[in-house]
């Protein structure tokens, strides 16, 4: 794996497949040597993210008989490359685990799913560089949003391959004259809040789609 940037467009309502090819179209131009898709390894794409699981816990004062409610958020990724493999944020702590625990957090009564979102495209390897592009769906969401995930894969180090990257944006969107700049979520990717290594991994990437997810969808 190596360095990940995640940009984003808002679409209007029933031009997200529109946007998509188009966006395709200029991913494939990148590489000067593709004439056509068929010269390209794509593959499905799917990240699913689920969003505000409700912790609720409840506290009796017994001096004072009273309760205090205290509620907090459980954010959950799933990759479609890590299939065995899924991503927890509570509060700033970061945390990956195998599948094989959602048997328990399902047993949990108290934890209710409050929103789910998912990116859903294609994932085209263009050598040193992985393009991943695709739709941002939410259920009852009326504004679909364009999701870009730039990967460098020569560069390890998270603070690394920011400038590359922004080199392969500004040649994609050279062929994109009408989509304009798009918005990125702006990470400090080394934040010690989060137990972040120097070194870019599967981590990053869950945090950066948590906030991506939690940006999005409070603006709809």
């Amino acid at each position: 794996m190596g360095v990940r940037r995640v940009f984003y467009w808002s679409c209007q309502r029933g031009n997200d497949i529109q946007f998509f090819e188009r966006a395709k179209a200029a991913v494939l131009k990148f590489d000067s040597s593709v004439s056509s898709e068929a010269d390209v390894e794509v593959q499905p794409w799917k990240e699913i993210c689920y969003l505000q699981y409700e912790l609720q816990k409840t506290e009796i004062n017994q001096l004072t008989a009273t309760a205090n409610s205290l509620t907090g958020k459980l954010y959950r990724v799933h990759f479609s490359d890590l299939p065995s493999e899924c991503f927890f944020l509570v509060g700033n702590d970061l945390i990956q685990a195998e599948t094989q625990v959602l048997s328990i957090l399902r047993k949990l009564k108290n934890l209710q799913t409050k929103v789910e979102t998912s990116v859903e495209g294609s994932r085209f390897n263009l050598g040193d560089v992985i393009v991943r592009l695709g739709v941002f769906r939410r259920r009852n969401n009326t504004t679909p949003t364009l999701v870009m995930d730039i990967e460098y894969r020569p560069c390890l180090l998270a603070v690394g391959g920011q400038q590359k990257i922004e080199i392969i944006l500004d040649t994609i969107l050279s062929h994109l004259p009408t989509f304009g700049k798009p918005t990125e979520l702006r990470l400090d990717l080394t934040e010690q809040d989060y137990g972040l290594s120097h070194e870019f991994g599967p981590r990053h990437s869950a945090l950066q789609y948590i906030k991506l997810f939690e940006t999005i969808t409070s603006k709809n």
